[in-house]
């Protein structure tokens, strides 16, 4: 298991998942962290060598915000990269955005939409989002989400008690992506201030 709740920016790549010959990476969770601004993918999966096994693992509630824009392996504006060799892997309730780009994975050499991988059966693909997360403020490293974030209450439960900073998840019955949980005060300001604009 990865440790959940990571915050990374302005790193080579953010997390690869790639064994060598011989190992393996099995039954894994990578889940709530944040990659951003990202030279490589946010998010690298695939084996190293023969007779790896890279399966039954499970990639939930991160964001990848502007990864790959400046990569050295052809994974150009790509959240995600998914090697072949790493079927039955699950990868669920994920944000992965870069600004005017629609095909944000990569998976098994095909460039996809976030709509198209959704919808592949080779793994477990669903609930995935490509929208601008509207962090606090990126750019000055503050990944905590705004109000009007896509990525609150869109999480799954991967039975995280606690997020990067202590703070108890979930806050209001639905986890959030990425790193930081909002407070739930914050979230029932947000769902009043809806409900008297419609």
């Amino acid at each position: 298991m990865v440790n959940p709740s990571w915050a990374s920016t302005d790193q080579a790549l953010g997390i690869s998942i790639h064994p060598w010959a011989g190992q393996e990476c099995v039954d894994c969770l990578i889940a709530n962290n944040v990659f951003y601004n990202c030279e490589g993918q946010g998010i690298s999966i695939g084996p190293s060598g023969e007779s790896t096994d890279v399966t039954n693992n499970e990639i939930r509630n991160n964001i990848c915000l502007d990864c790959g824009n400046n990569s050295i392996d052809g994974a150009d504006d790509k959240g995600l990269v998914i090697s072949s060799g790493t079927e039955t892997n699950t990868y669920t309730n994920n944000c992965f955005y870069t600004s005017g780009v629609t095909n944000v994975v990569d998976y098994y050499g095909t460039d996809e939409s976030i709509a198209s991988f959704n919808n592949e059966t080779t793994d477990t693909t669903t609930n995935n989002i490509s929208a601008d997360p509207l962090f606090t403020d990126a750019p000055g490293g503050d990944f905590t989400l705004s109000a009007d974030s896509p990525c609150l209450n869109t999480g799954i439960d991967v039975f995280l008690t606690q997020d990067i900073t202590g703070t108890f998840v979930p806050q209001g019955g639905v986890p959030d992506m990425g790193a930081y949980e909002r407070l739930a005060s914050a979230k029932a300001n947000i769902a009043r201030k809806r409900r008297m604009n419609h």
